[in-house]
């Protein structure tokens, strides 16, 4: 809201019931307050699994990454897929629309569809390069990354991308 806006004036107001109203023209927002400030983003739950062998599923990232297109209307295009089948086989995939980049592994976990982002990719590709050590989590909403990095602990969370009408890889 404040960087798209235009109003001359924007302004933030604590209430009496702990939210911040924020009013910027003719917009207004309330948002909650909590302990520590706003609230605007809840730490995802993880189970306390991490992914047994995540250095397949970077290789694999790495690989197929260069591939992504930017076609928005088809999210396989604007992201990385990872699709784990029965018996913990493993399609790592990208495409553009015109070429497909793949890559085949086993990871142990449960079958499940993602789209990671691209962003989120590159993100987690560079903070690896010197890493001490690292976990990967995933869940159908989410992906972090907790890195042990010669700089400190770093936290890498991911939000998965949507499709409402996946791409069937075995057909392509």
């Amino acid at each position: 809201i404040i960087s798209n806006s235009k109003a001359k004036e924007i302004t933030f107001e604590q209430t009496k019931d702990d939210e911040i109203k924020l009013t910027a023209a003719s917009a207004k927002v309330t948002l909650p307050l909590g302990q520590d400030g706003l609230d605007l983003f809840t730490f995802p739950k993880f189970a306390n699994k991490a992914l047994s062998n995540p250095d397949d599923l970077i290789d694999g990232i790495e690989k197929v990454l260069p591939f992504t297109g930017d076609d928005s209307s088809v999210p396989e295009h604007l992201g990385v897929t990872i699709e784990v089948r029965e018996k913990g086989k493993a399609y790592i995939w990208t495409t553009s629309g015109k070429t497909i980049a793949h890559y085949t592994t086993k990871l142990n976990i449960s079958p499940c569809r993602i789209i990671l982002p691209p962003a989120f990719c590159k993100a987690l590709l560079s903070i690896l390069e010197d890493c001490i050590s690292y976990k990967l989590y995933l869940t159908n909403d989410y992906v972090l990354a907790e890195v042990d990095h010669q700089l400190g602990k770093v936290e890498l969370l991911g939000r998965v991308l949507d499709s409402p009408r996946p791409l069937d890889i075995q057909k392509a």
